[in-house]
């Protein structure tokens, strides 16, 4: 009787440790920090909670652009399930020159504020989501918001909404940090309209997913869902720009198999640029990217030319002699009896003397009679 007596409260401590464990793991609690501001807060959030959004900060001279999260703008949406730190992203601005958008969903899916400089228009959000109903339209002072108005102001933009009905349905595009795309309304049994693929910096579009899987655009739609966009990080090589003593040029960060843009022609004191050149051969701006690589400028001296004027029988104007690349100065007006001067042309058009000398040429002078002396 003992000994079963013993396995019984065995048994009941095994249960009550499990227990204890259990509600350890419930109780469990993350630390949110937010950092990249004068004085840091921190927050202690529940397992599966979600963190405030704390009031946003202000600095002298930037506009507060939000809250990120590993480079990644954090949605206060997202229920906590680790230790994380977001930091404050700021960009320098003109106060006097942008104005703030605040974008009020009336309980649906937080937007962020955004900044807009003066006179340009406000791109239009992704529409936010609200249980059991379907976003309508942007307001302001009870009136709808025209997208194609420029911006003048500081403005606050409400969003109104539908009751869902049960006839329609709310589908939700997750981007997953690719551009946005815009939920759609689909009625009851109808189908989604695959959107365009949205873009993402080093990522390739792959597919739209629900729950895991590959989504078939041609399912009918019978509740309210959402689809996440599947990525594939492309390989990035660069092409580097060695302009051999010459002005500065860019790097390039090309996708593989993609092509480098050719870059305006650096410019060097007393040279002309002639090409860039890999390997000692001209490169081919066509050919696609495949590891990195560096393009050397190639330069030579610049060729001398000659510049003549043919007066047609006026008074004689002495050639010039012109590095390649430069202009000359334009002559003084030669005189010719009975005739006034009109202009130099080069083949048959008046020559344009800020234009560059990149051969031997001769300027011909076109006149006109004089007949303010005759009878």
């Amino acid at each position: 009787m003992k000994k079963k007596l013993g396995i019984i409260i065995l048994i009941i401590s095994i249960i009550m440790i499990g227990i204890g464990i259990y509600f350890i793991a419930q109780d469990k609690t993350y630390i949110v920090k937010f950092v990249g501001i004068e004085t840091e807060i921190t927050q202690e959030v529940s397992k599966g909670n979600y963190v405030r959004r704390p009031e946003d900060p202000t600095k002298e001279g930037y506009e507060f652009l939000g809250w990120y999260n590993k480079e990644v703008l954090f949605n206060f949406n997202t229920k906590i399930t680790e230790d994380i730190v977001l930091e404050a992203k700021w960009q320098e601005s003109n106060l006097q020159d942008t104005y703030t958008v605040t974008f009020d969903t009336d309980g649906g899916s937080s937007i962020d504020p955004v900044m807009v400089a003066k006179g340009n228009l406000l791109q239009k959000p992704v529409d936010p989501t609200k249980e059991g109903f379907i976003f309508d339209k942007w307001y302001i002072d009870n009136v709808e918001y025209d997208f194609n108005k420029e911006v003048t102001s500081d403005i606050t933009l409400k969003a109104t909404w539908k009751k869902q009905d049960g006839n329609s349905f709310v589908v939700t595009f997750n981007s997953d940090g690719g551009s946005k795309i815009n939920s759609q309304t689909v009625e009851k049994d109808g189908m989604v309209n695959k959107p365009a693929n949205p873009t993402k910096q080093g990522y390739t579009f792959v597919s739209w997913q629900l729950d895991g899987k590959d989504y078939d655009f041609s399912t009918k739609v019978t509740q309210n869902i959402t689809l996440k966009a599947v990525w594939k990080k492309v390989d990035t090589f660069t092409v580097t720009f060695n302009s051999d003593g010459g002005s500065t040029v860019k790097s390039q960060s090309v996708e593989k198999n993609k092509t480098a843009t050719k870059p305006a022609n650096p410019t060097k004191a007393g040279k002309i640029f002639v090409s860039w050149q890999l390997n000692g051969k001209d490169y081919d701006f066509s050919t696609k990217v495949t590891q990195n690589i560096t393009l050397k400028a190639v330069w030579r001296n610049p060729n001398s030319y000659t510049v003549t004027f043919d007066t047609d029988g006026g008074s004689s104007i002495t050639s010039k002699t012109v590095s390649e690349g430069k202009t000359i100065s334009k002559p003084a007006d030669p005189t010719k009896e009975g005739f006034i001067f009109v202009s130099w042309q080069l083949n048959g058009k008046d020559y344009n003397f800020s234009s560059s000398i990149t051969s031997n040429i001769t300027l011909k002078a076109v006149w006109r009679e004089d007949t303010s002396s005759g009878n």
